[in-house]
């Protein structure tokens, strides 16, 4: 069985189609999914390069492939380019049985929601905490305070829909988004 997995990190696509990645999103910590499914499919931003940037590592592989969503970068990129990353993210979720969120993320959001009008199951793996990410102090933007609501509202929602969570906190965060 196919598994779809969100991703915030950014990745580059060489023109041999290998696609690249900081050494922590490298195509290890794709495989340990393969002990479980049949291939892996990674949703997240993918530029088109010549050369793959400094120190990156590749991250596609054998069972491991990307669909690929717009390079945006920030919010009025994400504003600019929703209706591509809507389309991708629809065509991704209907192309694999089995989908984890990686939360917080606007992506995962995106499925989740993609998901949910469908009527179908997800699993979460949720990371870190909106409300923290987006506190006074932490983030600086003129939009902090709506985006830190919205962002820890998706997540409440998001996690409250899943069928399973993992969490990377012993308490915290399942006190916080149950």
């Amino acid at each position: 069985m196919r598994v779809l997995l969100t991703s915030e990190a950014k990745f580059e696509r060489t023109p041999d189609r290998r696609v690249w990645a900081a050494a922590a999103h490298g195509s290890g910590v794709w495989q340990r999914y393969l002990d479980v499914f049949s291939s892996v499919v990674v949703t997240a931003r993918v530029a088109d390069v010549s050369t793959p940037s400094t120190g990156y590592a590749v991250a596609s592989g054998p069972g491991i492939s990307f669909c690929s969503l717009p390079s945006y970068s920030g919010l009025t990129g994400f504003i600019r380019h929703i209706g591509a990353v809507r389309a991708a993210i629809g065509r991704a979720v209907d192309d694999c049985p089995a989908v984890i969120v990686g939360s917080p993320s606007p992506i995962a959001y995106l499925t989740a929601r993609a998901l949910s009008s469908r009527a179908r199951s997800y699993g979460a793996h949720i990371v870190g905490d909106p409300d923290q990410v987006f506190s006074k102090g932490a983030f600086h933007h003129p939009l902090r305070a709506p985006l830190r609501q919205a962002a820890t509202s998706a997540q409440r929602k998001l996690s409250r829909h899943a069928s399973a969570v993992l969490f990377v906190t012993a308490e915290t965060l399942q006190r916080k988004y149950p």
